[in-house]
């Protein structure tokens, strides 16, 4: 699984945000965007129950969608509080960051000129939030441009205002909070069951905080979660099925491909979906470019997918290198590199040993070529390790 990285700016944002909460150091702006709806959610329900304090729900207005005004949510946030130290204004999905995309998606008149001018309006009232109040953004998708973005990035530079980018996490630390969701519920996972379960989930974290709770419920009373458990329970995702139909139909095979398409359409998947869903895996290979590196892996009987796709793959300019057992492997004549290592024995089994070693020094190699980089990684994967209970503590 490839999961986007995000770095250690989201850990380390979130992280602020977790201890100005503990410590009561609340700002009058807060913009929750990204496309992690889980963390979305998480981070807006926290902030609302700590805006609040012990004040009374008759302080929190909440608005969603296109049609919320300018003036309504200005007029509230003057609004003197009930009995309490703030009134909390959240405000969900109402296209004000990315007014172009909302009047394309909303129904009805309202324009992207309307929605934009509703959001320079909020825009000029950042910096006049009373301090008995506090607005709470929560947008998927922002265009960091506009002016009401602009605002709050300044707001935040005051010390007045926060933006959380709740963005995808690498995969290490989507590992560690996957494996602490069984841990919790007093369940062990290996590291090869926990990927075929991310494989089935993908990166969506709410699909996986889901997908994990049947898992749990199916396996209460065991202590750990085997492969079989997640095939009989996990649905398997789209687009890794998508990935599987095009497999099919470049090996031309033409019964598994609509064996596919009708499972898909079983699982009632409009035909728009799928057809996007392949032109998206397209139009990840074509981006390819001189740029890039591609590294094919094959081994005796030699994918024909693997060989195709680095043929692609160079014909665009890539540098191609190949992990291969010889100088007859299909691979050879494609690839600009080629290192060779033997996965054959005297059984009826071949063994990865020896290629899963070579690929391990070509790791450590192009860690120590920035060794700063490599331990501070290192570091944040301790804490997130640590942070999750990961794994067991034991006298040393």
């Amino acid at each position: 699984m490839a999961a986007k990285k995000t770095g250690g700016d989201f850990a380390a944002n979130q992280r602020q945000l977790n201890e100005e909460i503990a410590r009561g150091d609340l700002r009058r702006v807060y913009l929750l965007c990204g496309e992690q709806a889980y963390l979305r959610l998480q981070n807006k329900e926290k902030l609302t129950k700590a805006l609040l304090g012990d004040g009374d729900a008759m302080n929190l207005s909440r608005y969603s969608g296109a049609s919320v005004t300018a003036l309504e949510v200005i007029e509230m946030a003057q609004t003197l509080p009930f009995f309490a130290d703030r009134r909390v204004i959240v405000l969900e999905n109402t296209g004000l960051f990315n007014p172009k995309a909302a009047a394309r998606s909303v129904t009805g008149s309202k324009s992207s000129a309307s929605i934009s001018e509703e959001a320079d309006k909020l825009a000029g009232f950042v910096p006049d939030i009373p301090d008995t109040a506090s607005i709470v953004f929560v947008e998927e998708n922002v265009d960091k441009r506009g002016k009401l973005y602009k605002a709050i990035l300044k707001s935040r530079k005051d010390e007045l205002g926060e933006i959380l980018e709740c963005t995808t996490p690498d995969e290490a630390d989507l590992r560690a909070w996957t494996s602490g969701i069984f841990r919790r519920s007093g369940l062990s996972v290996n590291g090869r069951t926990l990927a075929l379960f991310l494989s089935y989930t993908g990166e969506d974290m709410q699909n996986i905080a889901a997908e994990a709770e049947k898992l749990c419920c199916y396996c209460m009373g065991r202590k750990e979660i085997t492969e079989q458990d997640i095939r009989d329970v996990c649905s398997p995702r789209i687009k890794d099925r998508i990935f599987d139909m095009i497999e099919a139909i470049a090996m031309r095979d033409r019964k598994k491909a609509l064996e596919i398409y009708m499972e898909l359409c079983a699982l009632r998947t409009a035909p728009q979906v799928i057809l996007t869903l392949m032109r998206r895996q397209f139009e990840q290979l074509i981006k390819i470019n001189e740029n890039d590196v591609v590294i094919g892996i094959s081994f005796p009987r030699y994918s024909k997918h693997t060989v195709d796709a680095m043929t692609f793959s160079k014909s665009r300019g890539a540098y191609t290198v190949a992990i291969t057992d010889g100088k007859h492997s299909p691979c050879y004549d494609v690839a600009d590199v080629c290192l060779f290592s033997k996965s054959d024995m005297v059984s009826f089994l071949d063994s990865l040993v020896a290629p899963m070693s070579l690929i391990n020094a070509l790791i450590v190699a192009v860690g120590s070529r920035s060794p700063d980089n490599s331990l501070e990684t290192f570091k944040q994967l301790e804490h997130i390790w640590e942070e999750y209970d990961v794994y067991e503590t034991y006298p040393r």
